[in-house]
């Protein structure tokens, strides 16, 4: 499991030999390795001074606590100048430190472009340009296939900015990684399978112009009916089925509040990620994602009236296991349900998508 900021890191050796026919000899009992005394390594995280900087948008900080803590994909739509870009570049304040087993892997992602790689113990944070190209994102190239951005976000953050302004491709090309966690990457004769499990932030505009949806006085949508459908049609149903969360960002100040501090949001994140990985590391699936009688009937009137499909159930429970962890409560109640419906299927979302 992750260790908390302040536990000392078991001891890497980064280096211990100068040439790989020592490893050879070493293998076949012929020369012994120059002993090293390894370092030990301990995880600073900063003072996530932009996540205390923030005032107000409550509902937006709260939203990626949950997303970062049960590695939920998040929407964040908003007209420009709300804060958007801010705080999703707060996230990473947010992130727990990686395991060993989760450094092994984000190393290995960076294989060869050990420049771009993030502090040891770091989870990633990418946020590549929306005129990336389709392999830029995903992965490949004509020569030598490489991991794309999906692949660099490995067990980390994918911010993607005036995401309705990437490539429809490459968009589309998200669906795999977003659901399985991996990407493959077909060229000609090769197949290659890339770990990609990322949590996505995706930031748009509610139109073009960027004042649909406004409730501030003097500022009022500039874009006609036709450019307002084909802006929303850039993302598909199957893309807004895969996003758990959406929040709307107003330009109103709805209170002038800092919040919890950094730590205790940090230390909330760490606390959720351990459950879940001990239900996984025990094997009690059963106990994940059960809710009572009277949430499954709550839910099952929602898909009577059609506001909700099969994987927006499943959605919305995986959301309300995860503020059940981030509360410390033992089991889902009704309340973790409905906080997760306000979540999935908010003004924006829906607006979005009917």
């Amino acid at each position: 499991a992750s260790a908390p900021p302040t536990e000392t890191r078991p001891h890497i050796v980064s280096c211990l030999v100068a040439h790989l026919s020592e490893v050879i000899d070493f293998l076949l009992h012929q020369v012994p390795l120059p002993s090293v005394t390894p370092q030990e390594h301990r995880y600073s995280p900063g003072p996530g001074e932009r996540w205390q900087s923030i005032r107000g948008n409550r509902l937006a900080k709260k939203a990626i606590e949950i997303a970062v803590a049960g590695r939920h994909h998040l929407a964040l739509i908003g007209p420009p100048g709300v804060g958007k870009t801010m705080l999703s570049e707060a996230s990473r304040e947010i992130l727990p430190p990686l395991s060993t087993e989760e450094v092994v892997e984000v190393s290995k992602c960076y294989s060869g472009r050990e420049s771009l790689a993030p502090s040891l113990w770091e989870a990633p944070y990418r946020c590549p340009h929306h005129s990336v190209s389709g392999a830029g994102l995903l992965g490949g190239g004509s020569g030598e296939v490489v991991p794309g951005e999906v692949t660099l976000a490995h067990q980390g953050i994918l911010f993607l900015d005036e995401f309705p302004e990437f490539r429809r491709d490459a968009i589309e090309g998200l669906r795999e990684p977003m659901e399985s966690g991996i990407v493959n990457v077909h060229r000609v004769g090769k197949s290659h399978q890339f770990p990609a499990r990322f949590t996505l932030i995706a930031a748009m505009n509610p139109c073009p112009c960027g004042r649909s949806m406004n409730d501030s006085q003097g500022s009022r949508c500039r874009c006609r009916p036709d450019q307002l459908e084909n802006y929303r049609k850039k993302i598909s149903g199957p893309i807004w089925d895969r996003i758990d969360l959406s929040v709307f960002l107003s330009e109103r100040l709805q209170d002038d509040e800092a919040g919890d501090s950094i730590d205790v949001v940090r230390n909330r994140v760490i606390r959720a990620r351990k459950r879940e990985l001990l239900r996984k590391v025990t094997s009690d699936e059963v106990s994940a994602n059960v809710i009572d009688e009277v949430s499954e009937a709550w839910l099952n009137g929602r898909m009577l009236k059609g506001e909700l499909n099969f994987r927006g159930k499943n959605k919305i429970i995986g959301l309300a296991q995860t503020i059940c962890d981030l509360e410390d409560q033992p089991a889902i109640r009704l309340a973790h349900i409905q906080q997760a419906w306000a979540f999935r299927c908010s003004e924006a979302f829906l607006r979005w998508t009917h």
